[in-house]
């Protein structure tokens, strides 16, 4: 018997330290985002947030499955690629929603009211009745706190990695031979 005749599993590498370190690198980069908006009070394009965020949050989870696979001879399955991506997104918007609400709380407390004005102007512009557009700002003003920044932080992360996870893990996975 040769040593060709044994195979030998190759150790895997686990996930989670590479969903903890994509998870704070995008969660600063997020955060950095968000500040950035904040300073330039382009808050009402909300578009644009959104269009740059998805961007931002696919990248790091792509980023980081490949590190990933190239820690583990190249392969990761399906579902070591979801929770990864779910893990990466949580801490991220963890840390991207904890700096919007330092932010909020310390650096500009007025930016809320800011928020909140821009908000009007847009329910303004929609003709809302009077007594819904009452009802909005009475509900625009309990959810606009710092602390909700940073609980809509985590739950974004949450229900937004749980949604690109499923999808960007589909097309990263590579999924190890059986009889390899």
């Amino acid at each position: 018997m040769n040593d060709n005749d044994l195979t030998v599993a190759q150790p895997k590498a686990p996930w989670y330290p590479t969903a903890i370190k994509y998870g704070v690198i995008f969660g600063l980069i997020s955060g950095l985002v968000t500040v950035v908006i904040f300073l330039t009070e382009n808050f009402g394009n909300i578009w644009l947030g959104m269009i740059v965020g998805l961007l931002v949050s696919i990248t790091g989870i792509v980023l980081m499955h490949r590190e990933y696979k190239s820690n583990n001879g190249g392969y990761m399955s399906y579902g070591q690629g979801l929770i990864s991506g779910i893990v990466m997104s949580v801490i991220a918007g963890l840390i991207s929603g904890t700096i919007s609400f330092l932010y909020i709380q310390f650096v500009d407390p007025t930016i809320l009211d800011k928020m909140a004005e821009l908000q009007i102007q847009m329910l303004e512009k929609m003709n809302f009745p009077e007594e819904q557009m009452e009802e909005a700002i009475t509900k625009m003003e309990a959810e606009n706190t710092a602390s909700k920044q940073l609980t809509g932080g985590l739950f974004s992360g949450l229900i937004g990695g749980l949604i690109l996870s499923l999808i960007v893990s589909a097309f990263t996975k590579r999924t190890r031979p059986e009889f390899e």
